[in-house]
């Protein structure tokens, strides 16, 4: 529902925001 996508799009911004090294290699692994 709405209050889901508000907490995802919360948390995607969190990381673009803080991005973590894990998360970047997570990504770049794809």
């Amino acid at each position: 529902e709405v209050v889901i996508m508000h907490w995802a799009c919360a948390k995607i911004t969190a990381s673009l925001a803080t991005p973590d090294a894990s998360l970047l290699e997570m990504l770049l692994d794809k």
